[in-house]
């Protein structure tokens, strides 16, 4: 489903995500992005709840990609830190 956003900064951007019409519902309705869509990876899931593309977070915020699915249009799968409960952070 192509999804449509307004990042911060007011730029239009939109990105094709894997994802159904009733899990947006089940997730505008309150239900956990993690929960309503467990399939999506972070960076899709941050999209949704931003508008902010895998993209924009690497230039903004530095992160880099940790696997190797990354694609010329800067859709890269990374984590987020804040990704996984505290019992599943991997310590340094």
């Amino acid at each position: 489903m192509l999804i449509k956003r307004v990042a911060m900064g007011g730029a239009d951007v939109e990105m094709e995500i894997d994802v159904t019409q009733e899990q947006l519902d089940r997730w505008n309705g309150g239900e956990l992005i993690n929960v309503a869509m467990p399939h999506l990876p972070p960076p899709e899931r941050e999209f949704l709840m931003t508008g902010t593309t895998p993209k924009m977070w690497m230039e903004w915020f530095g992160a880099e990609c940790t696997s190797l699915e990354c694609t010329p249009q800067g859709h890269c799968r990374y984590s987020h830190p804040w990704d996984y409960p505290d019992d599943q952070k991997e310590e340094p």
